[in-house]
């Protein structure tokens, strides 16, 4: 069940699909032109329902509403702005419609592809610059009551204009788009598709939310420790789980320095009552092991990943 957006069409009587980037069983995501806001380049995710029951409908509102609401209220320069909201009726199709703001640059996961090409693997310092940047992030979601629930460096963009890291593609809406779908049908098999969408990437979500759906702010470190793990080896973190053992393979895990490794280990730890839960704990070990290192490891924290020539 995908869904039907096309080149030029104008959803909302305001935006213009540009490029449908994505589709998936539960609608689309495109890049669009605002034509009431000096043609400015917006990201429109289309959220499509299963069917068009009156009860749905209403229950896709008690979800989704407060969800968007919840992001529209967050200002930070490090998350994209949620700008507007609303509903798309079909001829045989009911959809909720979420529109923010564009960020051009690339993902976390090609910027570490083009590095791997240019055989400039991650150093542990060019890591503590990455996890500088997210913390902080993740501490003003947190403090403001949201979780991200889906980061991988998929979900985490490079942004050309500066350099800095943006978070996108939050595991709310999937979520509550997931209980619709439940609630309404049986997903079985459409769920053994690559067409069905997951919230938390396997490898990056932690087991109580893969297994269980909990979620808190200890979801989130995780899923950022097992960037960071990925970005440091080239490989996926579950590459590097022992599934028998319940363990990570540490010895396979070259990281330079013990500050570093003692966070990971402490943000990828299986047991929720051994892992951190607040960012800001960590962000203020991760300050002090860099205020200990040479000048140039305190110097902009933002140049760790720009490839040459991006």
């Amino acid at each position: 069940m995908v869904s039907s957006v096309q080149l030029d069409e104008i959803l909302g009587d305001r935006y213009r699909i540009i490029r449908v980037l994505r589709q998936n069983a539960f609608g689309s995501t495109a890049l669009v032109e605002d034509l009431n806001q000096d043609h400015q380049s917006r990201i429109l995710q289309e959220l499509k329902l299963p069917s068009q029951d009156p009860r749905l409908i209403s229950r896709a509102r008690e979800i989704l509403t407060p969800e968007v609401e919840f992001l529209r209220r967050l200002h930070h320069p490090q998350i994209p702005q949620f700008h507007d909201f609303f509903e798309l009726q079909r001829e045989q199709s009911l959809s909720f419609c979420v529109v923010r703001t564009f960020v051009e640059g690339m993902t976390l996961r090609q910027v570490l592809e083009r590095r791997q090409q240019e055989n400039r693997p991650l150093t542990a310092l060019e890591a503590m610059r990455l996890l500088q940047q997210l913390l902080p992030v993740l501490d003003y979601l947190h403090n403001h009551g949201v979780i991200h629930r889906n980061l991988s460096p998929d979900t985490i963009l490079w942004r050309r204009q500066d350099a800095r890291l943006v978070l996108i593609e939050f595991g709310g809406l999937l979520q509550g788009m997931t209980t619709l779908w439940t609630e309404r049908q049986d997903v079985t098999t459409l769920a053994t598709t690559a067409d069905f969408p997951r919230v938390g990437q396997l490898g990056y979500a932690p087991p109580e939310q893969v297994q269980k759906g909990i979620v808190y702010t200890y979801t989130d470190l995780y899923a950022l420790g097992a960037t960071v793990l990925m970005a440091l080896t080239g490989q996926e973190p579950l590459a590097l789980f022992n599934p028998d053992q319940g363990q990570w393979r540490w010895e396979e895990v070259a990281v330079e320095d013990p500050v570093l490794l003692t966070l990971l280990q402490g943000m990828l730890a299986q047991k929720i009552n051994d892992r951190p839960h607040s960012a800001q704990a960590l962000l203020q070990t991760l300050r002090r092991a860099l205020q200990e290192m040479p000048t140039p490891a305190t110097a902009n924290p933002s140049e760790f990943v720009a490839p040459p020539g991006v």
